[in-house]
């Protein structure tokens, strides 16, 4: 007979990345609405969502240390 039909399946979803790439670390902060409104301004203009935005903003800022 046959194997069953779960070893057969493909594992769905994506493949795992490696721990190191892995964005795993959460960061809270609080911003005035000023800051707010041209964080939104920054993600509008490059048509990306506000988290993606941020992460950038952090990512190029810690670069340049």
């Amino acid at each position: 007979m046959d194997a069953p039909r779960e070893r057969l399946r493909k594992k769905a979803g994506r493949p795992p990345h490696p721990l190191e790439l892995c964005r795993s670390q959460r960061v809270v902060t609080f911003v005035t609405e000023k800051e707010m409104q041209q964080i939104r301004a920054l993600a509008e203009s490059a048509e990306r969502p506000l988290s993606a935005t941020v992460y950038e903003l952090i990512i190029r800022s810690l670069s340049e240390l």
